[in-house]
């Protein structure tokens, strides 16, 4: 039967199929009807009578030896074509439409989960001003303001919807209303990693790292950790960030502390609780606890007048200053310098500062205000219409008896002169004589010291200032001095010869007969915690009101407020246990005299 499978090979073609689509109508494989065509094998009846039907021919008419005549191939309709085309690509469909069906799924699923919603964290006003060493900024309806140095980009953020901002050495960082960060001065690579941030709710900056808080109290640092500030072992319930210029300080839910990198004072700090507010210099550290009150860390300084501040709500520190806000706006300082402590006070209305390493700003919400170096026009100097005082001169510095005597020509409408000299934390003296005896208990021998002097007044801007440079040396061995006041050589004016550090290692007894013998009645006390175990005296912990070695009139100190602070004595109360245990004590003690008269007596007799 070689005729039919060349009627097959010719009809296929004629109908212009593939071998493939021939097999799978006839649901073979496709070389089991190769062999058909081949005439390698006959095809039965049944699927003869398949081919008929895929061919429009009868069967008889396909299997018959008589002439064979091709059927006309008729056009297939459109719903033909389109059956055929979905039984072709069945398979293809069937992927489609169940890939179609999970997205779906998924899809529904997605929405049916509860979505994250951000809300827009509360501002703290002092997130809204800061400052660089260089730099300062402050944010308005918004909008980021600056002033400084801008060489880096730093103040190019032009965004209308800021919330915090913090600046770092060159570069500034803000937090948007939505929760993302932008920044403006910073690398390219670490700019693109906080621009990836989400949900934000707290922004702090050191000199090279960025510090960030989300919504879900999850942590993220970037930048530079040279000295370890992004290096946390732990991150967990973290509520609260402080970003210094080199370390960083997480505060937890319980108000413990982590620290990370290096500042003055991180092992101590790490054992305090509940901090409010923390700022870092090169040299200094100071901290705001809950209550108000602030604790200092220092290199070389004793910022003994902050140790009684109280009521502060914000703090900031340089290189030779600790500073803080006040509840009423207004700012106490602790600087060896009479000028600018007199200046800082002045200010009012005050809502936020911030600090350099050589310089103080605050903001009132309209004018910035600043103390120190002004190297890049950080703030604003009015100029003043004051007549500048003459310079002082003819300074002469000797060493009697081991204290240092300063004389210098007056200077016209001077009112009052500033003395100060480089004395370990320094000492600084505002005076309106013209000679000053000096206590030179804290120099050493053939040590180099400077001695800086300022003619001050308070109609005219004061006099730049003469430096004195000298060597100290001992003239005879130093003899420790006293508590009494030593008159120099005008009555009128007396030097408290010690510093504040033995005035605070007084009894309060000792220290109020001191001021009595003074006949100083504006003192006030206050107690603070308990005394050591074993101490029987209440001792004084810190004073405010004097300065170390200060040289003032006696009608000044008597205007002064001193206000110091006390240990309590604790006395305890035996219980009854140890009452008996002391008195079997005291009756053994008792037998033993008795038996030592006894045997006395029998010696003698």
């Amino acid at each position: 039967m070689n005729y039919i499978a060349e009627r097959l090979l010719v009809l296929r073609k004629h109908f212009n199929y593939s071998q493939k689509h021939v097999a799978d109508f006839l649901n073979i494989d496709t070389l089991t009807y190769i062999n058909y065509e081949n005439g390698n094998s006959e095809a039965d009846e049944s699927t003869l009578k398949k081919l008929a039907h895929l061919y429009h021919l009868k069967y008889d008419n396909l299997i018959s030896e008589d002439d064979f005549y091709l059927p006309t191939i008729k056009k297939h309709s459109f719903l033909k074509q389109l059956r055929n085309s979905l039984y072709r690509f069945r398979y293809a469909f069937l992927f489609i439409f169940v890939c179609a069906v999970l997205l779906f799924a998924l899809s529904y699923y997605y929405k049916s989960l509860p979505q994250r919603i951000y809300n827009s964290p509360s501002v703290n006003i002092g997130e809204t001003f800061d400052a660089s060493q260089t730099t300062v900024v402050w944010l308005k309806d918004g909008q980021l303001q600056g002033s400084g140095d801008n060489s880096n980009g730093q103040l190019d953020i032009s965004d209308t919807d800021l919330l915090k901002i913090s600046e770092g050495a060159t570069f500034t960082v803000a937090l948007h209303n939505e929760g993302s960060v932008s920044s403006s001065g910073l690398v390219k690579k670490v700019a693109e990693e906080i621009s990836e941030w989400e949900y934000i709710i707290s922004l702090d900056a050191g000199d090279g790292h960025i510090l960030a808080l989300d919504d879900q109290n999850k942590l993220y640092c970037a930048g530079d950790n040279t000295y370890g500030q992004c290096s946390f072992e732990d991150k967990s319930n973290i509520v609260k960030i402080f970003a210094l210029r080199r370390g960083s300080i997480l505060v937890k839910n319980d108000g413990s502390l982590i620290v990370a990198g290096e500042f003055v004072g991180s092992s101590k700090i790490a054992k305090l609780n509940n901090v409010v507010d923390i700022d870092a210099s090169d040299d200094n550290t100071i901290v705001l606890l809950e209550d108000g009150s602030v604790e200092t860390f220092s290199k070389n300084k004793s910022f003994t007048s902050a140790l009684a501040w109280n009521d502060i709500v914000q703090v900031a520190c340089g290189s030779d200053f600790v500073a803080g806000l006040k509840k009423d706006g207004t700012l106490v300082i602790d600087i060896d310098n009479y000028v600018l402590e007199e200046e800082v006070s002045s200010w009012s209305d005050i809502i936020a500062i911030a600090a350099g390493e050589d310089y103080l700003v605050a903001y009132d919400g309209e004018k910035v205000y600043g103390i120190g170096k002004n190297a890049y026009n950080q703030f604003s100097e009015e100029e003043s219409v004051k007549k500048t005082l003459s310079r002082v001169e003819e300074v002469k510095v000797e060493i009697v008896e081991g204290n240092i005597i300063v004389d210098f020509s007056p200077v016209i409408d001077a009112d009052s002169y500033l003395i100060s000299i480089n004395v370990g934390s320094g000492m600084s003296v505002k005076t309106s004589e013209t000679s000053v005896t000096l206590s030179s208990e804290r120099m050493m021998d053939n040590q180099e010291y400077t001695l800086d002097i300022t003619a001050l007044s308070d109609e005219y801007g004061e006099s730049e200032t003469n430096s004195f440079n000298f060597i100290y040396q001992t003239p005879t061995p130093s003899v420790e001095p006293t508590a009494e006041v030593v008159e120099s050589q005008s009555p009128s004016i007396v030097e408290m010869p010690f510093s504040l550090a033995k005035l605070s290692s007084m009894s309060k007894k000792e220290f109020e007969a001191y001021f009595a013998s003074l006949e100083i009645t504006n003192i006030s006390g206050s107690v603070n915690g308990t005394c050591q175990k074993g101490d029987k005296e209440e001792m004084i912990n810190s004073v405010s009101g004097v300065n170390d070695y200060e040289l003032i009139t006696l009608s000044e100190l008597k205007t002064r407020e001193i206000k110091y602070t006390y240990c309590e004595v604790v006395v305890e109360t035996p219980t009854p246990e140890v009452e008996e245990s002391q008195k079997a004590e005291e009756n053994k003690d008792e037998d033993k005299e008795d038996s030592k008269e006894e045997d006395k007596e029998d010696k003698e007799g």
